[in-house]
């Protein structure tokens, strides 16, 4: 029996990986893992669960120089937030007022509505 897959959008998908305690270091659902974020321990917990998506958990991945259970997953991104290039799922890194560079297929003057909002800093 497969369980009907919820995906979180917005600022609560680091709300939905802290549905469950990290195993990494067992903090309590609900609490983040540290000051600065929590660990890749939580996200990849909550993809195995189905409450994140692949795409999703590839954002989260996508800049983190190390890819183990006890990294830290910064609880605001670099550039505030994080989006999905609609085309390709690469992430884009938005340049106020002058659109997006897409890391996947390197498209540039990427519109903001062009893209899928994963994370927020709000």
């Amino acid at each position: 029996m497969s369980l009907p897959e919820r995906t979180a959008t917005g600022g609560a998908v680091a709300d939905v990986a802290r549905e469950q305690p990290c195993a990494a270091c067992h903090t309590r659902p609900g609490t983040p893992c540290t000051d600065r974020g929590d660990h890749l321990a939580r996200y990849c917990d909550a993809h195995k669960n189905g409450t994140l998506t692949r795409r999703q958990l590839a954002a989260v991945i996508t800049g983190l120089d190390v890819i183990a259970k006890w990294v830290i997953v910064p609880a605001v991104p670099p550039s505030g937030a994080v989006y999905l290039h609609r085309g390709c799922g690469g992430r884009v890194y938005l340049n106020p007022g002058r659109g997006g560079v897409c890391a996947c297929c390197r498209a540039t003057r990427i519109p903001s509505g062009d893209c899928n909002l994963v994370v927020s800093s709000s």
